[in-house]
């Protein structure tokens, strides 16, 4: 591979993010694990630091102890940590989704352990920001391993590390700084105290483990858009965040709005009533407070006038006994006289700064109130029946945000049910009745149907289109830097080839391998003459280009890429400090062996590597042949003694394997002696030649045919199943070794004596094979020679 040595900086940060992204795993584990034990023990403080703050949820415990134990094993237990992330982003997104859409999926019940210890938007249920928090950084984490591919995915790591980060720092300043705005989101729950903290270091060891697979790609050129991302989300974080808390604070005003326009409804209809006493008082005066029977006539007129009226009572001064009119739908005797009697004797009491008042007595549980005014000649008392005059006071009232209620001394009456859920009690105006009571208070208290109808799109718009916008302005930005920072490289890579030419032109010129140049990124900045005649380029060609695109072969270029990305990452590979061969490819797409030198230098403050190449054919061939000539025979250029061993070696393992038999062939040529005696030496190793020549003709190719010295030789027959398929090559090769051999106008004859034996039929191993193959070659030539004998 041709890569290049990093520098010694990166590689010593790279050593230095482990650690980080470790410890800030361990811290968030323990405190997961505290927040867990807190609950199931009951140990308060270890979930809720202060009665001021919201408690550490239960299901945020958990997810944090998940969220520790993933940056503890997304290095070396990838499977794991990409489970963990899944568990903890789908408890976030369930409960981010619950607060979206205003459903209850049952998450929250599901992880309530104990009580709430302080007032939280919704029992059991994180702060939004959190479970936001742990999509961030459960996502951070997926991002980092390789468990999927697609571009971009280590920026987008970074990203959400960067966003988990400040979020928790940004509530955790909320905390210290007393900004409660920094920590909770409008009257939802806010972000633990202990949350901040953890999201705070988990973002510091989630950045840690992108940083790690991200080290050679965060130079200038990707800094800055990055930095432009991070800032650019949480300042639209923040802003989106300023604008729900300023539609909250609407929807509050518009609570209280209609609470006290409620409230002047009901006053005003008070008025009514006392108005209408006010009247019939002026009437008995005008008549000088005739007769209890015209009384009693005239007050049944304004009773059927006026339906929640249940009785009006006239107490005249210094008598005991009151007049009484009652209401059609009652009698004298289902009135509780003990009521009437009450509201008088109330009245008499009380000192009452003007002609009336108007009272709840406190016995009748929110039933009536009375209306008392007061003349010289005694007391006029109106008994109202509580539930009519609301019916008559709201009877157009059709608002299914509300829930209204009255209240006092912890008696409630309700006034209109809503439908939907009734949302948390701060968000409930309660105004005092005092015209009625001083102690009668009016309850209004929205629902969600109320936050869905009221609520607006533009806090969301303003977060996604701010959102898109920076990172437009990043990409952008981006963009515009890679190619000014590319034209740039290309303009100096032009510099310092001038330069170069000209500071090694005498080492290159004379040089007889190939030097070249390339840049920290693999791209080729120069090549010497050598170069240009061994790959077949002009330097013109190939400046810029990088190099595996160039000298490498097509099917290995995905390969060395790969490796020269782990080595940026690394700096290990195996072109680091040392020679190595590899296959090259000139431009007319013939490959050839070299032999790569490797070594970095610095130029005008420029790194750069240098890689020497050598073209290895010639001694390859070299050594080629030098291999064969320790494996054949010189003369007849067959296996000798050495291979021999070694194929009858793996043709008995093979045997084995496949439940075959091996036969050896052990033969002896007849009468050889006496041609080398007779006709010399040369002509012998002739002999020996053709001798050779047959044999390869009388056997097949994965068959073994081996002169072991002198006129030695054995015939290594492999997958064979019975005798007679090794008797027909035995007898073939007699007869054809029979045959007259012209040497020149020489002719001379000589046979063979052949001993065969059968591996594993004769032995169990092959040096027995050996023994026995040559016991019977000997009683081949005991029994008249040219022939062939099996071992018995």
């Amino acid at each position: 591979m041709l890569i290049m040595k990093q520098t010694t900086e990166n590689h010593t940060i790279y050593k230095l993010i482990t650690p980080i992204s470790i410890g800030a795993g361990l811290i968030v584990t323990v405190f997961g694990a505290l927040g867990l034990i807190g609950w199931y023990t009951h140990t308060y403080i270890l979930v809720q630091i202060s009665s001021q703050f919201a408690p550490m949820q239960y299901n945020t415990a958990l997810a944090f102890f998940f969220l520790g134990l993933n940056l503890l094993f997304v290095i070396k237990y990838p499977r794991l940590s990409a489970l963990l992330s899944i568990m903890v982003f789908l408890l976030g997104a369930l409960t981010l989704i619950q607060y979206i859409f205003y459903i209850n999926v049952g998450i929250d019940q599901l992880f309530l352990k104990t009580v709430v210890l302080a007032k939280t938007s919704n029992p059991g249920r994180m702060a939004p920001n959190t479970a936001l928090c742990l999509m961030l950084a459960s996502s951070a984490i997926f991002f980092n391993l390789d468990v999927i591919s697609f571009p971009s995915k280590r920026y987008l790591a970074i990203v959400f590390s960067a966003l988990t980060m400040a979020l928790g720092f940004i509530a955790l300043i909320g905390y210290l700084a007393d900004l409660p705005t920094a920590y909770g989101w409008g009257k939802l729950t806010g972000m633990n105290i202990i949350s901040a903290f953890c999201f705070t270091m988990a973002g510091i060891g989630l950045s840690a483990l992108s940083f790690r697979y991200f080290i050679h790609e965060l130079t200038g050129r990707n800094f800055i858009p990055i930095l432009i991302i991070v800032v650019g989300c949480v300042f639209f974080i923040l802003l989106w965040q300023s604008l729900v808390a300023d539609q909250n604070q609407k929807m509050i005003l518009k609570v209280k709005d209609d609470a006290e326009q409620i409230k002047t409804e009901i006053d005003e209809k008070v008025m009514t009533y006392n108005l209408a006493l006010a009247r019939m008082e002026k009437r008995m005066d005008y008549q000088n407070y005739a007769s209890q029977t015209a009384w009693l006539y005239d007050a049944k007129l304004y009773l059927d006038d006026m339906k929640p009226y249940q009785a009006i009572i006239w107490m005249p001064e210094g008598q005991a006994t009151p007049w009484i009119a009652v209401n059609n739908n009652i009698t004298l005797t289902n009135l509780d006289k003990q009521k009437l009697q009450s509201c008088l004797h109330q009245a008499q009491m009380n000192t009452m700064p003007n002609d009336f008042m108007i009272m709840v007595p406190p016995q009748q549980n929110l039933e009536q109130f009375c209306i008392v005014r007061y003349s010289a000649k005694g007391y006029l008392v109106g008994l109202v029946n509580m539930q009519a005059f609301l019916k008559d006071t709201f009877s157009d009232l059709n608002d299914e945000y509300y829930q209204i209620m009255l209240s006092k001394n912890n008696n409630n009456l309700e006034i209109h049910h809503a439908i939907g859920q009734v949302l948390s009690n701060e968000w409930m105006i309660v105004l005092p009745l005092s015209q009625i009571d001083e102690q009668l208070k009016l309850s209004v208290q929205p629902t969600d149907e109320f936050l869905q109808k009221k609520n607006s799109i533009l806090p969301i718009i303003a977060l996604i289109v701010g959102s898109l916008l920076t990172l437009l302005l990043a990409l952008a930005l981006r963009f515009w830097i890679v190619a000014n920072h590319e034209r740039k490289e290309l303009a100096e890579a032009i510099k310092n080839r001038e330069a170069l030419d000209t500071r090694f032109q005498a080492i290159t010129v004379s040089a007889n391998d190939a030097i070249i140049m390339l840049d920290k990124v693999g791209r080729i900045v120069f090549w010497n003459e050598a170069a240009i005649q061994m790959f077949g380029y002009l330097l013109s060609e190939v400046s810029g280009q990088f190099y595996y695109n160039i000298i490498i072969p097509p099917r290995y270029i995905e390969a060395q890429k790969k490796e020269f990305e782990h080595f940026l990452i690394t700096g290990e590979g195996p072109g680091s400090g040392k020679n190595f061969e590899m296959t090259a490819i000139t431009k007319n797409g013939t490959e050839f062996p070299v032999e790569v030198s490797i070594s970095t230098v610095t130029i005008d403050d420029k790194w750069e590597g240098i890689a020497v190449m050598r073209d290895i054919t010639e001694r390859k061939k070299s050594n080629a042949i030098i291999q064969h000539q320790a494996n054949y025979d010189a003369l007849t250029d067959l296996p000798n003694r050495i291979l021999f061993y070694e194929r009858l070696k793996l043709s008995v393992s093979n045997a084995d394997r496949l439940q075959s038999w091996v036969s050896l062939l052990s033969m002896d040529l007849d009468g050889f002696k006496s041609v080398n005696d007779t006709y010399g030496h040369e002509v012998g190793d002739e002999v020996l030649k053709e001798v050779s020549h047959r044999l390869l003709q009388c056997i097949r190719q994965t068959d073994t045919a081996t002169r072991l010295g002198g006129d030695e030789f054995a015939i290594i027959l492999t997958n064979i199943h019975n005798k007679t398929e090794i008797s027909l090559v035995a007898q073939n090769i007699i007869d054809q070794l029979s045959q007259p051999y012209n040497i020149g106008s020489i002719t001379v004859m000589v046979t063979a004596s052949i001993g065969i034996t059968i591996y594993p039929v004769d032995a169990a191993d092959q040096k027995e094979l050996l023994t026995k193959a040559d016991h019977a070659m000997y009683m081949a030539k005991k029994s008249g020679r040219n022939k062939f004998c099996f071992f018995a």
